[in-house]
């Protein structure tokens, strides 16, 4: 009887949440591809450990702030090994991150066992999602030498991000003030 329906209800919302979170868990791995693209990209490459070793910051602005819409970044940032900035560049059209460094707390997740790297920060403007990864020789892809560096970008999660990540999947979302904790989470 009623029980059985109750329940049957029950379960076909369970699945529903289910289906939705993995198709929202799906789009969330495509739209973050091409910051991950980003950071493989441009970590084993000699160019870049010159520009680390060199602080070519002319090749870095040809090579890295011009990429940045490519790979629908808004932030990046290049570090030696021992985590010392060499280099940082944001979209020119995000007024809202001018003079956003990435938190001390952040590179401290930087660690030495790790290659590559996916996380969130809270900015003045919303949350960012991060890639990081270590810098390498061209000759190491598979990067087992000592890194050079690391590189590390980002995007930014504002109100029309978020609002295209709801038209895509149908759901409704808002930023929040944990905004940043929540995306955290999702991305596992």
């Amino acid at each position: 009887g009623r029980i059985g329906i109750a329940f049957e209800r029950h379960r076909f919302f369970q699945q529903r949440v289910q289906e939705e979170n993995t198709t929202l868990d799906k789009l969330l791995e495509l739209k973050g591809t091409s910051l991950e693209m980003f950071t493989v990209d441009y970590t084993y490459w000699d160019e870049m450990v010159r520009c680390i070793r060199e602080k070519d910051l002319a090749w870095a602005d040809e090579n890295i702030a011009e990429a940045l819409g490519t790979y629908q970044a808004q932030v990046a940032w290049v570090y030696r090994s021992d985590r010392s900035l060499v280099y940082s560049a944001r979209d020119e059209e995000e007024k809202s991150l001018a003079g956003f460094d990435l938190p001390d707390d952040a590179l401290a997740q930087l660690k030495s066992e790790g290659r590559f790297w996916h996380f969130f920060v809270q900015s003045p403007a919303g949350p960012i999602e991060i890639r990081a990864a270590t810098v390498h020789p061209s000759s190491d892809p598979d990067r087992k030498t000592p890194p050079r560096g690391y590189f590390v970008v980002g995007r930014l999660w504002d109100q029309a991000y978020v609002t295209e990540l709801a038209h895509l999947t149908g759901a409704r979302m808002q930023l929040g003030p944990k905004a940043a904790d929540v995306a955290s989470r999702v991305s596992g």
